[in-house]
């Protein structure tokens, strides 16, 4: 086995050797190289499947700008997408009803959460910047955006019979 190591560019390129004599006993070599790429853990990271199942559901060019300029509007460190629709507007030069529109999709298909007035968190499965361990830190956070969204949206039917 030969092992050659770029440190400039944190590759490794890896090759083995076989020798190997075929069925008719001609003899001969085979080499495999490998590339290993050491490093680079923090990059944006697509699930492209579930982004574009979650595209499905757009039906024009102009939504499908919005959701481009969130995307690439989203601060990698948190996933966050701070601005208002009324600031998404003015950035895009779409309608109102337009951007509005797809921010209602986005979040009934779970592809952003809201966290408060203006700014929403991207869902970690579909798009992240960063490591396993950053993804597991975000989906935790994501889930509980979600998670607190939906009790403001919908109290449940008991707590109103109990009086609390």
């Amino acid at each position: 086995m030969y092992r050659q190591y770029d440190s400039n560019k944190n590759i490794a390129y890896i090759s083995r050797t076989k020798r190997y004599i075929d069925e008719d006993g001609n003899e001969g070599t085979q080499t495999e190289v490998y590339k290993k790429t050491y490093g680079g853990k923090h990059f944006w990271r697509v699930w492209l499947g579930d982004l574009l199942y979650t595209l499905g559901l757009i039906n024009n060019s102009k939504q499908l700008d919005v959701v481009f300029y969130v995307l690439d509007n989203t601060d990698p460190a948190n996933n966050l997408y701070i601005g208002t629709i009324r600031k998404t507007v003015e950035m895009t030069g779409i309608s109102y009803g337009t951007v509005a529109t797809i921010f209602k999709k986005m979040q009934e298909v779970d592809m952003i959460a809201k966290q408060s007035n203006g700014v929403y968190k991207v869902k970690p499965n579909l798009l992240m910047k960063g490591d396993d361990t950053k993804k597991q830190r975000l989906v935790i956070e994501y889930e509980k955006i979600r998670e607190e969204g939906q009790k403001h949206e919908k109290p449940n039917a008991g707590d109103a019979m109990d009086g609390n």
